[in-house]
């Protein structure tokens, strides 16, 4: 595979978390892009699970389900770096305001790029 950015762009729930991303901070998203295709061209697998994952090992061969392990962890990264640059660039008094709106609902979520949140799950990205 030449340039996993054409695969990404291929499947919507990949592309759209790229946007996302993008349009929270577009050097990160470029950057996370390039460190996968960094590891898909060292032929990395992706469909390493268990203790297999931490070893890094190789894929047999470029196949359709290495692409697409690949490419859900990537959209999976892509969306997580979108909400915590979106919750960052949140004031306080507005991160506050949200979180006690959300509790006085009963532990209410919200869905900010793509990803279900409570209030614990704010506070904490924001304080991080």
């Amino acid at each position: 595979m030449s340039k996993l950015f054409d695969a990404l762009n291929s499947r919507p729930e990949t592309y759209n978390a790229y946007i996302c991303a993008f349009g929270q901070d577009s050097n990160a998203a470029d950057s996370l892009v390039s460190r996968y295709q960094d590891m898909w061209d060292s032929g990395l697998s992706f469909l390493a699970d268990g203790m297999d994952a931490f070893t890094f090992s190789k894929r047999s061969a470029d196949s359709a389900e290495e692409l697409n392990a690949c490419l859900d962890a990537l959209a999976s990264d892509l969306s997580w770096l979108a909400v915590k640059s979106k919750i960052k660039a949140m004031a306080s008094a507005d991160v506050d305001s949200l979180c006690e709106t959300l509790a006085a609902l009963g532990g209410a979520q919200i869905k900010i790029c793509g990803r279900d949140l409570i209030a614990t799950d704010i506070k904490s990205i924001y304080n991080s």
